[in-house]
C-alpha cells in the first residue's frame, strides 16, 4: 500500500497499489485512533500528507520537503524570468 523512499525516509502512497480504497481507509482510521490515543508509531509521511488529513492546502513548500532536488527544480522554472522559458 505504501512506498518507503530510502533517500528521504518517508512513506507514500504507492500509486499501482491492487488494494481497494476501503483498506487505505481502515490505515488511516487506524492512524487517525493512534494519534488521538497519543500511540508513537514509527511511521513517517511527508508534512503534505498530514496537511491533507488536517484540510489545509499544500504548497510548493511541502512539496520540497517531499522531494528537494524535484522542488528545487519547480522553484527554480518559477524564479526564472526569461521570456523564452516555454521554447
Amino acid at each position: 500500500m505504501f512506498i518507503y523512499n530510502e533517500e528521504h525516509r518517508y512513506y507514500w502512497i504507492n500509486g499501482d497499489s491492487i488494494e481497494s480504497p476501503i483498506k487505505f481507509e481502515l490505515v488511516g482510521i487506524i492512524l487517525g485512533l493512534a494519534i488521538y490515543n497519543g500511540v508513537i508509531l514509527d511511521v513517517h509521511f511527508p508534512m503534505v500528507i498530514y496537511k491533507k488529513l488536517m484540510s489545509q492546502e499544500a504548497d510548493l513548500e511541502d512539496f520540497k520537503l517531499f522531494d528537494p532536488s524535484v522542488g528545487q527544480s519547480l522553484q527554480a522554472i518559477l524564479d526564472n524570468t526569461d521570456p523564452n522559458l516555454e521554447s
